[in-house]
């Protein structure tokens, strides 16, 4: 009986033992064949026949930006030695070691990537390195890991070691669109890569563990810290002397920008890219072949550039003002037609590669158009009055807070219609105030113009938060639309390489102003004759034959010039000042600076066919006005009434012996009339409730005391308030 238990056992291992020898045997068979094909298909590695992503203006005409390798192929006789030891140092010491891959590495990579939970270390050798960049997407996974290991190894197999060192040389990613050495040095430096110095290798070598981090043109700083860790590497290696470590060390970065002559609409072209790295973070943008169509109109864009040049040069000289920006959107759709960030990308005086339409900065004025609609909204009439005279605006008496105006004059009493039209200050912070800071706080958020929490207090409405350029105009888009706030972008289709369409922007709209608020704004912001006073009649904030709202705005000390204007189907932002916030002199606050670049743009704009036919078509539509009997807010400030006066001094009295009665003027505050909690109802029982009501009401009084003489009728005022505010 055991003897055929063991006779069975027997069998039964030999079946099973023949079952695992053919599976690993066809495993094998596969493994091989497959790593054959492999070795096999392998494309030269000198030559790329993938192509790069080409993006084009909107007309799909005009190729502005090219995603794929600029570069210029040497061979490893023509690569200097230097340049190997440098890229061995800081990339892969033990390289002439290894056979492609490096144990240790691995082994530390994983180690490190289990501790952060993610596959953010690579312990890649250079032949990894090159095997990733030739054949494998970006993205860090465990599976592109394997497959990295196994083409590395091939590689090693199939080529020398100095061959794949000059393909890594020729093929490495340095930033700014520069691929290889040659390509990089004629780029930084104007050079040809035999002619760089040593200081100049370890600053390229240095670039590609993270191109966007170490680029010398965006970020000097960490640059020079990576450059000198190279050096440092050489050293320790025994490439370099001491001797030549101290001198190298010593040497400042000096670039020699050469620019590419293809390269368009640079700010533009490089969030464009941005995008398709975000979005399709899977695809190799360099060898997909993607054709963009972008939003752009490259004839506006090109003309937008020569002007922000022109001016920006112009008000260096007159203002003191360096740089400019300029943008332009379709307000319907949200789509970016001109984006100029700066006067000059490659100006590292001004920090031109800066994209100052992307930048938040305060906003000065252009930002009132959106606190009076929370204004309107609450039913405040355009014609009601407001009392722009010398105000303290604080309830602290150790911390006062009087604004002047921008020109320090105040004109007393002018309607809301003006206010907002003449950019009036005083009078901006009182609408602030009754239109309520937390509804028009809310009403930002919605135009997406603030995002964070932040007491701002009533200098909310001199333009304090800071605002990107292309978030101010698309709010000003909703507008020009009546209401209607975009998305933006700056892409309209994308095909992949066999011109199959992958991507369509699709426009998303929501309403965050009432039709008839847009249409009292745009009607204000329009309107000439409200603006004289402090513009002067036709002036340059007019196109003429055209209806377009405008606003102009100026920060704190002058250091920022806004003008962002607007038809139905167009806006136009354009900002003037510094980057380091250097101030401009004042003299050139708002208007000289940015509206004079506004007009000639939208002037030029205008005058091209596709925006001449719409002349007619597409025009602002007139608001319904609506009109309150109520004091101030029917646009009347001075009342007649019986009061008494005092018989032997004739001054104004509460009391009443001894006095005569006469017809006087009488004249009060915003607050004495206007409940904030119903501003169309009755007025307050009591103002003094009112925080805010003694400040203003003691503003409006010295006013009317400095004019009393100007008035038909004797003036009345409560002689016991103006007792108690000056012993205050």
């Amino acid at each position: 009986m055991a003897s055929r238990k063991r006779i069975f056992l027997k069998r039964k291992i030999k079946k099973i033992a023949i079952y695992l020898s053919s599976f690993l045997f066809l495993f094998l068979t596969l493994f091989l064949f497959y790593l054959s094909f492999l070795i096999l298909s392998l494309p030269d590695i000198y030559v790329n026949q993938n192509e790069s992503t080409k993006i084009y203006d909107r007309t799909g005409n005009y190729l502005i930006y090219e995603i794929g390798p600029k570069k210029t192929l040497i061979s490893p006789q023509e690569i200097p030695d230097l340049v190997k030891k440098a890229v061995i140092s800081a990339e892969d010491k033990d390289f002439y070691k290894h056979k492609g891959i490096s144990p240790k590495g691995i082994i530390r990579a994983i180690w490190l990537n289990i501790k952060e939970g993610s596959p953010r270390y690579g312990g890649s050798t250079i032949t990894q390195q090159l095997a990733r960049n030739l054949f494998l997407s970006t993205k860090k996974t465990f599976t592109r890991k394997i497959k990295e290991i196994i083409l590395a190894i091939i590689l090693e197999k199939k080529y020398s070691k100095d061959e794949i060192l000059a393909a890594y040389l020729n093929n490495i990613n340095f930033g700014e669109g520069r691929y290889g050495i040659e390509s990089a040095a004629e780029f930084y430096f104007g050079k040809k890569a035999n002619e760089l110095s040593l200081e100049e290798i370890a600053l390229l070598v240095g670039i590609p563990k993270a191109p966007s981090i170490y680029s010398p043109i965006r970020n000097s700083d960490l640059a020079l810290k990576r450059r000198n860790y190279v050096l440092k590497r050489m050293l320790e290696d025994g490439y370099i002397s001491q001797e030549d470590y101290k001198r190298a060390l010593e040497k400042p970065i000096q670039l020699n920008i050469t620019r590419e002559k293809n390269l368009q609409a640079l700010h533009f072209s490089l969030e464009v890219k941005s995008f398709l790295e975000n979005n399709f973070p899977d695809i190799n943008l360099e060898v997909a072949g993607l054709k963009v169509i972008t939003t752009l109109n490259y004839e506006l864009q090109k003309k937008a550039e020569e002007l922000v040049k022109k001016y920006a040069e112009i008000n260096k000289e007159k203002f003191k003002a360096k740089n400019a920006a300029l943008l332009a959107m379709d307000p319907e759709t949200g789509e970016v037609l001109v984006m100029v960030g700066s006067k000059d990308y490659f100006d590292k005086s001004i920090d031109g590669a800066v994209n100052v339409t992307l930048r938040p900065k305060q906003v000065g004025s252009t930002i009132k158009p959106f606190i009076y609609s929370v204004f309107f909204e609450k039913g405040y009439p355009d014609n009601m009055i407001l009392f722009d005279v010398p105000t303290n605006f604080s309830v602290n008496p150790r911390k006062p807070f009087t604004p002047n105006n921008w020109d320090k004059n105040f004109r007393g009493p002018i309607t809301v219609r003006q206010s907002l039209a003449q950019s009036i200050n005083v009078t901006s912070i009182k609408v602030l105030y009754l239109a309520g800071y937390d509804e028009v706080i809310k009403k930002l958020k919605e135009l997406e113009l603030i995002k964070q929490e932040k007491d701002y207090g009533l200098s909310l409405v001199l333009g304090t938060p800071e605002i990107r350029l292309i978030d101010l105009v698309r709010a000003y888009s909703a507008l020009a639309t009546e209401g209607f706030q975009p998305s933006f972008s700056f892409i309209k289709e994308i095909y992949d390489s066999k011109g199959n369409l992958i991507y369509k922007y699709e426009p998303q709209r929501k309403k965050v102003i009432p039709e008839n608020i847009a249409r009292i704004i745009n009607d204000i912001l329009s309107d000439d004759d409200a603006r004289i006073g402090v513009f002067m009649p036709n002036s340059k904030l007019n196109i003429p034959g055209w209806q377009v709202a405008v606003k102009t705005g100026t920060t704190q000390n002058s250091r920022d010039a806004w003008t962002v204007g607007y038809l139905p189907f167009l806006v136009v932002g354009v900002w003037g000042g510094n980057n380091d916030e250097t101030p401009m002199d004042q003299a050139g606050a708002g208007f000289s600076v940015s509206v004079p670049l506004w007009n000639e743009f939208l002037s030029y704009t205008l005058s091209r066919p596709e925006y001449l036919k719409l002349k007619n078509i597409k025009k602002f539509n007139k608001p319904e006005i609506q009109r309150i009997e109520k004091p101030l807010l029917n646009g009347e400030w001075q009342f007649v009434e019986i009061k008494p006066f005092d018989k032997i001094t004739n001054q104004p009295t509460k009391n009443y012996d001894n006095v005569n009665f006469k017809n006087a003027i009488v004249i009060h505050s915003e607050l004495y009339f206007i409940d904030r909690k119903d501003p169309l109802g009755p007025p307050p029982k009591n103002p003094y409730l009112d925080a805010q009501f003694e400040n203003w009401e003691k503003g409006v009084i010295n006013w009317a005391l400095s004019k009393k003489n100007e008035f038909e009728l004797p003036l009345w005022y409560d002689e016991s308030f103006i007792q108690s505010l000056s012993q205050n």
